[in-house]
């Protein structure tokens, strides 16, 4: 027999062989296997496994599907807010705030309302800082106290609803970390004079 015979019956051998193959499935859909032939005559069994249609993680059995988009996602990206369940993407749609703007929200919500204060806990310019708090004060997150010179930015429900849904985008990022480091060293240390000056008083 030569070897073109040979290769030749080879091919026939393995054309029956099932061959599988796993794919990436595409966005919104779950995955699933399917039966094909291949150009070489054999049987194909494709499997596409789902990933996270935001961070592309491997989706196991458990996942979850943002009933406003269709996305299928990881835990990690879904998010409750105002008792309803969505995904990341989506609440950025909804809330298209800055991870800034983030970090000037946590300071209202820790009554901390002066832009110099500010400035120095989050390291963002005093001029962006107030541009910040009107751009929250657009999205109603926030409360303008005062007049003038004596206006304070107070955080609303709204806001505290929004800071809630948000750290679970940003939280967890490695600057916020430092940020609420420093924060909370200001607080400790705004609330250690306040002690003092009671008991001087």
């Amino acid at each position: 027999m030569s070897s073109t015979e040979r290769e030749g019956n080879e091919e026939r051998a393995t054309g029956n062989i099932l061959e599988e193959i796993q794919l990436p499935e595409n966005r919104g859909l779950l995955g699933g296997r399917s039966l094909v032939i291949s150009p070489r005559g054999g049987n194909q069994r494709i499997t596409r496994i789902p990933f996270c249609d935001i961070c592309g993680v491997r989706l196991g059995e458990r996942y979850l599907v943002c009933p406003a988009c269709g996305r299928k996602v990881d835990a990690n990206c879904f998010v409750s807010i105002e008792d309803q369940g969505i995904c990341t993407a989506c609440l950025r749609a909804r809330l298209p705030l800055s991870k800034r703007a983030y970090k000037v929200l946590v300071c209202a919500a820790n009554n901390v309302a002066n832009t110099h204060v500010i400035e120095q806990v989050t390291r963002i310019g005093n001029r962006e800082v107030r541009q910040i708090l009107e751009e929250l004060l657009a999205f109603s997150l926030v409360e303008k106290k005062g007049v003038f010179i004596f206006s304070t930015f107070k955080i609303n429900d709204s806001g505290l609803v929004a800071l809630g849904a948000l750290r679970h985008i940003f939280g967890k990022d490695a600057d916020v970390r430092y940020f609420d480091l420093a924060l909370r060293e200001f607080l400790t240390a705004r609330s250690t004079v306040s002690q003092e000056s009671k008991l001087s008083g």
